[in-house]
């Protein structure tokens, strides 16, 4: 997604619910949240693009929340997961309100 590899794990069904990990966890931060919101929610978690286990060196200079975003829309697109709701730690949380800026439409609820 956006030329770069995106790992995540996905549990249940129902409406999509996509966790955002803070600045130096990754997708695995979540792995006690997953089991108790996967009974209500399709449970999505994801590593941002320079936190394991993704390998996607170097850095881009312009990196930022803004690019965090772009790479959850691209990841929102590519599971057509449509609306989500959005549960963001931290940095994470920066690159959520990115998301929601720029695209009202997928971000059902932050």
């Amino acid at each position: 997604m956006n030329g770069v590899e995106l790992h995540f794990v996905a549990q249940g069904s129902a409406a999509p619910l996509v966790f955002v990990h803070g600045g130096l966890d990754d997708y695995r931060m979540w792995g006690e949240e997953m089991a108790p919101f996967s009974r209500h929610y399709k449970v999505i978690a994801y590593s941002r693009r320079y936190n394991f286990p993704n390998h996607n060196f170097p850095c881009v200079p312009d990196y930022s929340a803004a690019v965090d975003a772009e790479d959850l829309a691209a990841l929102i697109m590519r599971l057509k997961l449509g609306p989500v709701h959005v549960v963001a730690h931290s940095y994470g949380g920066y690159a959520a309100l990115f998301l929601a800026a720029r695209h009202p439409d997928w971000s059902a609820h932050l």
